[in-house]
């Protein structure tokens, strides 16, 4: 009995990889365009002098540093601690 199902095990599992494929190799949106294409409105939206983008940057860091500083100064306020 046990060698009829290994055997019918083994015959089932030689006719699952006999019967796989595999299907051709998509490509992108473009058909057959693989090399991708700038839109002309892409890079409209960035800062467009160093000094823009070092104020934004620095008003960053500065927000970034001020918030906890004053989240602090708040509680110890509150607590009295100050």
């Amino acid at each position: 009995m046990n060698a009829a199902v290994a055997r019918a095990a083994a015959r089932t599992a030689s006719q699952a990889s006999r019967s796989m494929h595999t299907t051709a190799v998509r490509q992108g949106g473009h058909g057959g365009d693989y090399e991708y294409l700038h839109a002309a409105r892409m890079y409209s939206d960035q800062p467009k002098s160093k000094l823009t983008c070092g104020a934004a940057i620095f008003g960053g860091v500065a927000a970034a540093l001020y918030i906890p500083y004053f989240a602090v100064q708040f509680s110890l306020k509150k607590a009295g601690l100050k």
